[in-house]
């Protein structure tokens, strides 16, 4: 019987912990170490009963197609389909980051050779002499181990070939897409999302809306508390609570620069509350608003990213085996949000550095704001336990995701891309042409959205003014 598998991504030293079980692919722990520690790679786990069953690394490469560099199930394990389950898994994934993926095995591997034959892959290049520095030459069910064979599967049709493709081996550092002559990977929707700005500005404005709803929604949990949410120049300016993430400007640079009287105005209300004033400016906005602002003593502390992706003809997401995910209901809410507010209170230690820092009851406040502004809420389950939540606003078309964590106790199962799946399953019955989050810079978070197929639409200027 054919158990079903759980095949999550992972890193860092997850992922080293793999490197053994990877040697019957590669007996160089170098090479697998420097392929994991590659940002176009991504190493996988895969699991069954959270045992460790085999491992996989795929390079993600754009603009080359992807490759599958190493894979291996642990020797015990074989026969029971788990190395077909794996590369089904890379292969769901293959439509947010192109359209073919390759794998290459030696000649010799006659095993191998059926293996991915078997998996849908083609015969389509044979790299000659590739394991010529082997010496003395191995041989392998009476074969000299010589020559690389290239597949490929392609999403499309594979043209056909009589004979595969005989081809020199790549110099280093040579794209293997121009190496194996196969076409250039684009989007499902055939280009990465182009964002003008007349699409910025559709995203500035309902993320004004939401940080004004939660700041209304904060001072309704606060009968006779400071705070405001005022209209400025299209856009907003915020003061919800002591320390809260929703004290700040945004939206601006969409409708003409503010009025320095209205500026006035503005940076005496955060004064009186003794916070200073952050403008969160998207780079696509008017540049007088960034001139402006400097002028007045405004300073660059930061930045954050948004990224976003089109719903329109983006593949459904395979589901990962054993997490249900559902909205959470009122009854749930201190659930949700004791597990939501977990995973804000951890935020990405790579990339840029946020400049700001928010104690977890801080965080639980605004939360619990942004929920009562109308965001949608889920639960992922694992088992029946509580494994992750997270929250999605729609308006005027865009899909907001506005967080999502896993509890510790159930990383690895695939409960982000569970969370992920439905949230844009639903965004597109509610009407959005597009999902958009936003991230820290050179994040972990980035990195997964973009292999999620989500694109890099622009970055905002965090600027403060201390009052």
């Amino acid at each position: 019987m054919i158990m079903s598998l759980c095949c999550v991504p992972v890193s860092g030293a997850e992922a080293a912990r793999l490197v053994p079980i990877l040697h019957d692919a590669e007996e160089d722990d170098g090479r697998i170490r420097a392929a994991m520690r590659d940002p176009a790679c991504q190493t996988y786990a895969a699991f069954v009963d959270e045992q460790a069953v085999g491992a996989a690394v795929v390079r993600w490469g754009e603009p080359e197609p992807a490759e599958i560099l190493y894979l291996a199930v642990v020797a015990g394990e074989r026969g029971n389909g788990y190395g077909r389950q794996i590369v089904a898994a890379i292969q769901a994934e293959l439509p947010t980051h192109g359209r073919t993926l390759l794998v290459g095995t030696a000649n010799s591997a006659l095993d191998n050779i059926a293996f991915y034959q078997r998996c849908g892959f083609r015969m389509h290049a044979v790299k000659p002499d590739y394991f010529a520095y082997i010496q003395p030459p191995l041989r392998e069910q009476g074969i000299v181990l010589r020559d690389m064979i290239v597949f490929a599967y392609d999403l499309g049709v594979m043209p056909p070939l009589a004979y595969p493709v005989v081809l020199a081996s790549p110099t280093v550092g040579e794209p293997q897409a121009l190496a194996l002559e196969v076409p250039v990977p684009q989007r499902p929707d055939g280009r990465p999302l182009f964002c003008d700005v007349a699409l910025a500005e559709r995203i500035e404005r309902v993320e004004a809306q939401l940080i004004t709803e939660s700041s209304e929604a904060s001072r309704r949990r606060r009968p006779g508390a400071t705070g405001f949410a005022t209209p400025l120049a299209g856009g907003v300016a915020s003061y919800a609570d002591e320390g809260s993430p929703l004290n700040k400007v945004a939206g601006l640079g969409f409708a003409g620069a503010p009025e320095a009287a209205d500026l006035d105005e503005v940076e005496r209300a955060f004064a009186a509350c003794g916070a200073p004033v952050q403008v969160e400016l998207a780079h696509l906005a008017d540049p007088t608003v960034g001139e402006l602002l400097t002028g007045r003593g405004y300073r660059l502390v930061s930045f954050e990213n948004v990224l976003g992706c089109v719903l329109a003809g983006r593949p459904e997401q395979a589901r990962p085996p054993g997490v249900e995910v559902r909205p959470s209901g009122d009854d749930e809410f201190e659930l949700w949000l004791d597990v939501v507010a977990d995973g804000f209170a951890h935020p990405d230690t790579q990339g840029v550095p946020s400049h700001e820092d928010f104690p977890r009851e801080v965080l639980v406040d605004a939360v619990r704001d942004m929920a009562a502004a109308g965001v949608r809420r889920y639960l992922a389950l694992c088992d029946g336990s509580v494994a992750g939540g997270a929250s999605m606003r729609t308006a005027d078309g865009v899909a907001q995701l506005t967080g999502a964590a896993t509890a510790p106790a159930h990383r690895r199962r695939g409960v982000q891309s569970a969370l992920l799946a439905a949230r844009l399953a639903d965004a597109v019955t509610a009407g959005c042409d597009i999902a958009v989050v936003t991230t820290q810079p050179g994040s972990t978070s980035q990195q997964n959205a973009q292999r999620q197929g989500f694109d890099l639409l622009y970055t905002r200027a965090v600027l403060v003014k201390r009052t």
